[in-house]
C-alpha cells in the first residue's frame, strides 16, 4: 500500500468539514474508485494483446459490481447466524480475510511557529524585518487610538 501523508491529511482536513450526508456521500466515492481500481488491476494481469483495455476494465468492473450486489441481496436475506457461519466459513477458506484488522492511527499536530518562521514559509520573498517594522508602528497607532 502506497501512502502519502500529504495527501491523507488533506483527504481528512476537507472530510471533517463535511456534514455527514455529503461524508458518507465521500465514502461511497472512495468505495466506487477502489472497485474501479481492483477492476483495472485484475483486467490488465488477465488481458490478451489482441483484448481493448478499456472494454476490458469496464466488463471486469461491472461484473466486480454484480458480485457485490449479489453478495448483498444474499446477506441481506439472511439471519445472524447465517451470516455469522458465512464469515467463518470464508475465514477456514483463507485465514485472515475476515479477522485480520489494520489499525491506521492518524494524528493530526498543531504547533506554534515563530511570525519569522511563518511568513519565511508563507511568503518567501517577503522582507520579515521590514514587515515586522511596519506592524509594529500599525500596532502602535491601534493602541494609541484604543482599537486595541
Amino acid at each position: 500500500m502506497q501512502v502519502d501523508t500529504t495527501l491523507i491529511r488533506s483527504v481528512i482536513e476537507v472530510l471533517v468539514t463535511l456534514n455527514p450526508k455529503y461524508q458518507r456521500k465521500a465514502l461511497s466515492n472512495v468505495l466506487e474508485l477502489m472497485i474501479h481500481q481492483k477492476a483495472e488491476e485484475e483486467a490488465l494481469s488477465n488481458i490478451s494483446p489482441k483484448e481493448n483495455k478499456e472494454t476490458a476494465i469496464k466488463d471486469k468492473q461491472k461484473a466486480l459490481e454484480q458480485e457485490a450486489m449479489d453478495l448483498i441481496n444474499l446477506l441481506s436475506q439472511m439471519g445472524s447466524t447465517d451470516k455469522a457461519s458465512f464469515m467463518a466459513l470464508m475465514e477456514k477458506c483463507k485465514p485472515g480475510i475476515v479477522t485480520t484488522k489494520e489499525d491506521i492511527t492518524i494524528s493530526i499536530g498543531e504547533r506554534h511557529v515563530s511570525m519569522e518562521d511563518y511568513i519565511k514559509t508563507s511568503i518567501p520573498n517577503a522582507d520579515y524585518n521590514a514587515a515586522e517594522k511596519l506592524a509594529n508602528e500599525y500596532f502602535k497607532e491601534f493602541k494609541d487610538k484604543g482599537i486595541v
